[in-house]
Protein backbone atom coordinates (compact mmCIF):
# COMPACT_ATOMS: atom_id res chain seq x y z
CA UNK A 1 0.00 0.00 0.00
CA UNK A 2 1.38 3.37 -0.98
CA UNK A 3 1.71 6.01 1.71
CA UNK A 4 0.52 9.56 1.19
CA UNK A 5 3.16 12.22 0.85
CA UNK A 6 1.88 13.98 3.94
CA UNK A 7 1.40 10.87 6.01
CA UNK A 8 2.90 10.80 9.52
CA UNK A 9 4.00 7.23 8.84
CA UNK A 10 7.65 8.04 8.11
CA UNK A 11 8.45 11.00 10.30
CA UNK A 12 12.05 11.39 11.27
CA UNK A 13 12.79 11.44 14.96
CA UNK A 14 14.97 14.32 16.10
CA UNK A 15 17.81 13.11 18.30
CA UNK A 16 18.90 15.59 20.94
CA UNK A 17 22.52 14.84 21.65
CA UNK A 18 25.60 17.04 21.76
CA UNK A 19 27.79 17.32 18.71
CA UNK A 20 31.00 15.32 18.59
CA UNK A 21 34.03 17.35 19.67
CA UNK A 22 36.39 18.39 16.87
CA UNK A 23 39.21 15.96 16.22
CA UNK A 24 42.68 17.11 17.13
CA UNK A 25 45.69 16.10 15.09
CA UNK A 26 48.03 14.19 17.32
CA UNK A 27 51.75 14.18 16.64
CA UNK A 28 51.55 16.55 13.67
CA UNK A 29 54.58 18.73 12.96
CA UNK A 30 54.14 22.48 12.75
CA UNK A 31 54.85 23.87 9.29
CA UNK A 32 56.54 27.28 9.10
CA UNK A 33 57.33 29.69 6.28
CA UNK A 34 60.16 28.46 3.97
CA UNK A 35 59.55 24.81 4.92
CA UNK A 36 59.58 22.25 2.12
CA UNK A 37 56.31 20.34 1.69
CA UNK A 38 54.76 17.85 -0.72
CA UNK A 39 51.25 18.53 -2.09
CA UNK A 40 48.99 16.75 -4.54
CA UNK A 41 50.28 19.17 -7.20
CA UNK A 42 53.96 18.55 -6.47
CA UNK A 43 56.71 19.70 -4.15
CA UNK A 44 57.02 23.30 -3.06
CA UNK A 45 57.88 25.85 -0.38
CA UNK A 46 55.53 27.49 2.12
CA UNK A 47 55.27 31.20 1.28
CA UNK A 48 52.39 32.47 3.42
CA UNK A 49 50.26 31.17 6.31
CA UNK A 50 46.69 32.35 6.84
CA UNK A 51 44.73 30.71 9.68
CA UNK A 52 44.49 27.03 8.68
CA UNK A 53 45.63 27.40 5.06
CA UNK A 54 49.13 27.55 3.59
CA UNK A 55 50.21 29.21 0.32
CA UNK A 56 52.67 26.92 -1.47
CA UNK A 57 55.00 28.09 -4.25
CA UNK A 58 55.35 25.01 -6.44
CA UNK A 59 58.78 24.02 -7.77
CA UNK A 60 59.25 24.45 -11.52
CA UNK A 61 55.82 26.09 -11.93
CA UNK A 62 54.64 29.68 -12.01
CA UNK A 63 51.53 28.96 -9.98
CA UNK A 64 50.96 28.94 -6.26
CA UNK A 65 48.33 26.89 -4.46
CA UNK A 66 46.46 27.22 -1.15
CA UNK A 67 46.38 23.97 0.84
CA UNK A 68 45.22 22.90 4.28
CA UNK A 69 47.58 21.26 6.75
CA UNK A 70 45.95 17.84 6.47
CA UNK A 71 46.79 17.67 2.73
CA UNK A 72 50.47 18.55 3.19
CA UNK A 73 53.36 16.18 3.72
CA UNK A 74 56.37 17.66 5.45
CA UNK A 75 59.65 17.05 3.61
CA UNK A 76 62.59 17.08 6.06
CA UNK A 77 65.55 19.23 5.07
CA UNK A 78 68.72 17.46 3.97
Amino acid sequence: MRQSRFSPYKRFQKIDRPLDPPRKMVGHLAVKINDRVETAHGAGTVVKISDDRYLIALDGQLGKVWERLRSLKFVPSK
